[in-house]
């Protein structure tokens, strides 16, 4: 879990849409209400829902046996979209390290995660490299 590049729910639900249908969808969640996040098809029709755990699981004032970074992952072929909703006026839920695996099987990290891979790997093509 990265803590560092989290997406809020800020003014509502979160949607997310794939460029192409997606096999599932998983993230960990810090929630104050309780999350339902819901998948959906190309069509918009739905393809089913995951609910918390708990009511909330906020480190500080977080439901007894509850734990911050919840995961909830959805599997359905098909997924074209999700919608991920606690409080309806937003605010009430952080979301971290998101992954998807596409239909060809393959878990894509979230963006950030990519970017320090390809960071990595540019530096090691260059210390590689032989001094002039």
């Amino acid at each position: 879990m990265s803590g560092t590049v989290v997406v809020i729910d800020d003014g509502g639900p979160l949607g997310i849409v794939f460029g192409s249908p997606v096999a599932s969808v998983a993230g960990f969640f810090t929630y104050l209400v309780p999350l339902t996040m819901m998948a959906y098809d190309a069509s918009g029709s739905p393809l089913g829902a995951v609910v918390s755990s708990f009511a909330s699981n906020s480190a500080l004032s977080g439901d007894p046996g509850s734990h911050p970074n919840e995961l909830l992952a959805l599997s359905f072929p098909g997924i074209a979209s999700v919608a991920i909703t606690g409080d309806p006026a937003g605010g009430s839920f952080t979301l971290d390290d998101l992954e998807y695996v596409g239909a060809g099987g393959a878990a894509v990290p979230e963006p950030a995660t990519l970017s320090l891979v390809a960071l990595a790997a540019a530096g090691l093509a260059l210390r590689r490299r032989p001094l002039r």
